[in-house]
């Protein structure tokens, strides 16, 4: 796990340098954390936050016929706004991300569109994030933001 500065250097990197083709204008998160507050830490400085107004909450408490398909379409929109998304970053231990990468796939996305953080394939990209946090705490004296990254 991440503390919220670490994420947002991580992801603002790989937006910057996977994703720097395409200007950003929102950022859509499809999560099962149930702590808006923590959520909030984490997503500061991103534009245009979505994120499905249904919680993990209402997920748990579903009984009825009626509350289990209102969860399961929510569902449902999340996999379908990050499958039509012009980027993707995923988790790869996530059966979620998977399905999202395929359901991208299959829409003609291209592999260069989407990224899953997980496992060997993304140590480099956070071991970079890490020392440029790191350089810049040795520099100030302090943990940078994205903003004094420039990201």
């Amino acid at each position: 796990n991440f503390r919220p500065f670490e994420f947002q250097v991580l992801v603002s990197s790989i937006l910057k340098r996977l994703f720097r083709h395409i200007e950003h204008t929102h950022t859509y998160v499809a999560t099962n954390e149930a702590d808006p507050a923590q959520l909030r830490e984490y997503l500061e400085g991103y534009p245009g936050v979505r994120i499905n107004p249904f919680s993990p909450d209402q997920h748990d408490i579903a009984f009825s016929a009626e509350d289990c398909c209102a969860a399961l379409q929510s569902i449902v929109i999340d996999a379908w706004i990050a499958a039509t998304a012009s980027t993707f970053i995923g988790n790869s231990c996530s059966t979620m991300s998977m399905y999202i990468v395929q359901l991208r796939f299959l829409m003609g996305k291209g592999s260069d569109s989407s990224v899953l953080l997980g496992g060997e394939d993304y140590f480099p990209l956070l071991e970079d994030a890490r020392r440029v946090m790191a350089d810049y705490y040795m520099k100030y004296g302090e943990w940078p933001t994205k903003a004094l990254l420039g990201l």
